[in-house]
């Protein structure tokens, strides 16, 4: 045989097996590494939205804190008359002219906390609204039509008003089919309005004590320990929506948690901001299941 025909067959040998064995084993290493490191990166991604979404109520409550309007015995105190109420809200309420008092944002939320077996959960759901709010919206939608329908829009205003806030699960919230508008809507009619829409410049017009005879309702409701306005967070009727965050909630003591949803990849993972208020600052800490889950910490 001579040396051209050994130099052929070399060249046409295959991989050995040692060869193959050393490249899969590469490649497994490489997959073991790269796969793990990739899903967290992306789960990474996805959970920054949730610690997005806690920012309004976190400025919210640090806003009021600096205020000392919600702080009790040198602690934040969220059952101060005023506590962050409404603030850092999605923008639904806006300032009026002649005197009105500021719409509040809606939807409001109210946050109930319960600890069962050492287990603290939150729940958050929408506030019922006030006569008083109800009354400026249904004085409102008439004095649309014109200035001559006012006095029959209060007069019907007065007779439904107190009913129609009365109502369990009833609350006002934004039009999602009219930007700018604010009507009645139901937890059971998914977003969708159950009477009128009123844009919020006419609504304003009549949400403030000189004209509006339930403001007293108002009143009191505000001095209801729970019944705070929290920023409108992955609700739906709140602006931007959102694809991660299930819920945004705080307790009494200013600690703010805002909890992941269920799927792609994540498993309600929580981010927790616990704050220590001292000399009219607020220093945060941040804590929850995203920093110990098994998988890695995702935040």
């Amino acid at each position: 045989m001579n040396n051209k025909s050994l130099r052929l067959r070399a060249a046409s040998r295959g991989f050995t097996l040692i060869e193959l064995m050393v490249v899969v084993a590469v490649i497994v290493i490489l997959a073991t590494i790269a796969l793990p490191a990739y899903k967290t990166y992306a789960l990474k991604a996805k959970f920054t939205e949730v610690v997005v979404a806690s920012a309004p109520t976190k400025t919210a409550i640090a806003t009021c804190a600096g205020s000392g309007e919600c702080v009790v015995g040198g602690a934040i105190n969220l059952t101060a008359p005023g506590a962050a109420g409404g603030s850092g809200g999605s923008g639904s309420g806006s300032g009026g002219s002649g005197g009105s008092t500021p719409l509040p944002t809606f939807p409001q939320m109210v946050t109930t906390t319960t600890t069962v077996g050492g287990v603290t959960s939150t729940t958050t759901t929408p506030l019922q609204s006030t006569p008083a709010e109800v009354w400026a919206l249904i004085t409102g939608a008439y004095a649309m039509d014109g200035p001559s329908n006012i006095p029959f829009g209060e007069w019907m205003a007065s007779q439904d008003a107190t009913g129609w806030a009365d109502t369990p699960d009833w609350y006002l919230a934004p039009d999602a089919n009219n930007p700018g508008s604010i009507c009645e809507v139901s937890v059971y009619s998914y977003g969708a309005c159950l009477s009128y829409s009123v844009p919020i410049s006419v609504m304003q017009q009549f949400y403030n004590p000189t004209i509006n005879p339930l403001w007293s309702s108002r009143d009191d409701a505000m001095q209801v320990p729970t019944q705070f306005a929290l920023p409108c967070v992955a609700g739906p009727n709140c602006t931007p929506s959102t694809k991660y965050v299930a819920s945004v909630s705080y307790t009494v003591t200013g600690t703010v948690i805002a909890t992941a949803t269920s799927g792609g990849g994540l498993n309600g993972e929580t981010f927790i901001l616990t704050p220590t208020y001292s000399n009219g600052t607020v220093d945060w800490t941040a804590s929850g299941s995203c920093k110990t889950r098994a998988g890695g910490a995702i935040c």
